[in-house]
């Protein structure tokens, strides 16, 4: 027999500033590769600065970070791409160059401006970030968080949801064709290849 939080269906909320820690978590462990090679074997050291930023962007009132639970568990979280995302990010330099010195500094910049960086149009409601725990991928978590998305997007009077994903993850491709979004443009770039292994972006939509 299953454990009990694989027999109860997850749902949805929007996330407060006490969820800060639990998102850096999670998107940490979806996103494992990419931030070994953002901040080495020091990724540990990294999640207070990520989720002090989460903290400041969902103090701001942001209400686009949507967090899927089962049994009082947090298995997975959407971001929303947030305004003001870059100040936050800018007040971590400090700590960060403390932390990481100038080298592991540069290194981890050049890595989150590579993964993190996207300046919305005023009509898009885009995508930042959809992780979900290993263990609980399958049980439709992603799609569950696409949903609750676009009805965020749709509150707003956007009129598209958006996002980019790696070429090769072919399991997200396929979630979010699944989804209704479709390719627009691929994204070529060498410096993502060189760092994640990550030659072409596909930048997908779903018209609301």
């Amino acid at each position: 027999m299953g454990s009990l939080s694989s027999l109860i269906t997850p749902t949805c909320r929007v996330a407060t500033p006490n969820d800060a820690e639990t998102i850096a978590q999670i998107l940490a462990s979806a996103f494992a590769d990419k931030m070994r090679v953002t901040f080495g074997e020091r990724v540990q050291e990294a999640l207070p600065l990520l989720s002090d930023v989460y903290r400041r962007i969902l103090l701001d009132g942001w209400d686009g970070a949507l967090l899927a639970e089962a049994d009082g568990r947090a298995l997975g979280a959407l971001l929303l791409e947030p305004p003001g995302k870059v100040r936050h990010y800018v007040a971590q330099i400090p700590r960060a160059l403390a932390r990481f010195g100038v080298c592991g500094f540069v290194r981890a910049a050049i890595g989150e401006f590579l993964f993190e960086y996207y300046l919305p149009q005023r009509d898009e409601a885009y995508v930042n970030s959809l992780g979900v725990l290993p263990e609980a991928q399958g049980r439709g978590i992603g799609r569950l968080l696409l949903h609750a998305a676009e009805d965020w997007a749709r509150r707003k009077d956007k009129r598209r949801l958006t996002l980019y994903v790696a070429a090769n993850n072919a399991p997200a491709v396929h979630l979010y064709e699944s989804f209704g979004m479709s390719v627009q443009r691929v994204m070529r770039s060498r410096i993502s290849a060189r760092f994640f292994g990550i030659g072409e972006w596909l930048y997908m939509v779903k018209r609301l």
